[in-house]
């Protein structure tokens, strides 16, 4: 699985439909396992498996006030280990099908990883951290989001590399 950030989608069709991701992880490095972009009633589970494909070592479902899971997960050693996604069985979901986006992103800070930040830009009075698209992209984090404030005009080509960033 590639750990650059960049979501892949997934569905939860037919139901009882179950997906797997693998991916190569560092010992003590820090792991963000998230579903977003949930559509159609889709309400994930995700776990980290062990290589042996069975063994659970972390499990979350719910994430805030979403359906949307996130799971913040350090390697205890090296190796290969799954993402599972399962969708939600209980009552309260009446939706049998769904579709969502997975990402997987490694980072040697676990706060960042836990508390994404929400980036600022607005022209100068408007209230914002920065003045331009760049400085705030050059500023970001895997997870980031950043926030136009104004209806401001913007003449920039930024270029995302690397990471993962909500505009």
């Amino acid at each position: 699985f590639n750990l650059s950030g960049q979501e892949k989608h997934h569905t939860h069709y037919p139901a009882g439909d179950v997906d797997y991701a693998a991916f190569n992880a560092t010992s003590g490095k820090n792991y963000l396992a998230e579903s977003t972009n949930l559509f159609d009633g889709a309400d994930t589970i995700l776990e980290v498996l062990a290589g042996d494909g069975t063994t659970v070592l972390a499990s979350n479902d719910d994430f805030g006030t979403t359906k949307a899971s996130r799971l913040v997960w350090t390697a205890p050693s090296s190796g290969k280990y799954f993402v599972r996604a399962r969708r939600f069985d209980g009552v309260a979901n009446f939706a049998r099908y769904g579709s969502y986006d997975l990402r997987i992103i490694e980072s040697s800070n676990p706060f960042k990883l836990a508390l994404p930040e929400t980036l600022t830009v607005s022209q100068p009075g408007q209230g914002g951290r920065f003045q331009t698209l760049t400085e705030a992209l050059a500023a970001a984090s895997n997870g980031d989001t950043i926030q136009i404030l104004d209806n401001g005009t913007y003449a920039e080509s930024p270029t995302i590399s690397g990471k993962s960033v909500t505009l």
